[in-house]
């Protein structure tokens, strides 16, 4: 089974029924960070900047996407939020600005291993 077609297909299906962008995450092998393996937008150009700003891995430390994989608990916010935008990664920050999104979902997806 190729899992990152899998991936990229959710982030598209999520995007396109619940919302505008979709970043899904996996927790790295070392359990300190968290890549990115699917990333979709309904518009291309905003396409452009998630695949651009969103590929850098996010720490589990210091980060919402790591609050909520640490903790299980998914977090829906208005996106502007101060303590959202503070716990949020720079790309979703400069994203809200540009874009003026309206809310941020974070789900952890627990998988089996």
């Amino acid at each position: 089974m190729d899992f990152r077609s899998t991936w990229l297909g959710i982030a598209h299906v999520l995007a396109e029924r619940i919302g505008d962008g979709c970043v899904v995450r996996e927790v790295t092998r070392d359990g300190r960070a968290l890549a990115t393996i699917g990333v979709h937008h309904r518009d291309p150009v905003s396409f452009a900047h998630f695949v651009d700003s969103a590929s850098a891995p996010l720490s589990v430390h210091g980060t919402l996407s790591g609050e909520v994989y640490r903790t299980g608990r998914p977090v829906l916010a208005p996106a502007d939020d101060d303590a959202i935008q503070e716990r949020s990664a720079g790309y979703f920050r400069s994203y809200v600005k540009a874009t003026g999104a309206h809310s941020l979902i974070v789900v952890p997806i627990p998988s089996g291993g």
